[in-house]
């Protein structure tokens, strides 16, 4: 599979998926944190003040460093092969049919914190679980939707 335009990014809790979408499953590489760039690592060390603001800064290099390098790992494997899957325990394949539903929401849904604000998509999983991943960095949303109509034809963006 060529994934280089079949993939977004989104927070699930403390962990930033990379999400690479297929024709029929959804496969997520934990890349990182939810410090993931400069403005993250502010956002959660700006209450100590000057020190603060220099630990944000060293932590945003070795956050965006570490990102990085697991973009690399992940980028050389095939997306849901087993070694992708072993990368780290937070991986995760989905198959279309285990998602029963897909809604993008553009507004902000109940996020707190330094991340609200942004859209969200939920993933709606047979016998009642769902996914809910805070959809970052100003990614664009009918692009994401039509990547997730190949494995999840009901794949939807709320107004």
């Amino acid at each position: 599979m060529n994934t280089q335009d079949n993939f977004f990014y989104g927070l699930e809790g403390s962990n930033l998926f990379k999400i690479y979408v297929s024709d029929v499953a959804l496969h997520g590489a934990k890349v990182g944190t939810n410090i993931y760039n400069e403005e993250t690592s502010r956002a959660m060390t700006i209450h100590f003040g000057l020190l603060g603001y220099f630990i944000g800064k060293q932590v945003a290099k070795k956050a965006v460093q570490k990102r990085a390098d697991n973009e690399a790992r992940y980028a050389a494997l095939e997306p849901g092969s087993p070694p992708f899957r072993e990368g780290d325990k937070a991986n995760f394949s989905l198959s279309g049919s285990e998602v029963q539903s897909a809604v993008l929401t553009p507004k902000p849904t109940g996020f707190k914190g330094a991340f609200s604000g942004g859209p969200t998509l939920e993933l709606q999983l047979a016998g009642g679980k769902k996914r809910k991943f805070l959809i970052i960095e100003n990614q664009n949303l009918p692009f994401i939707k039509n990547l997730l109509a190949r494995p999840i034809p009901t794949a939807m963006l709320s107004e």
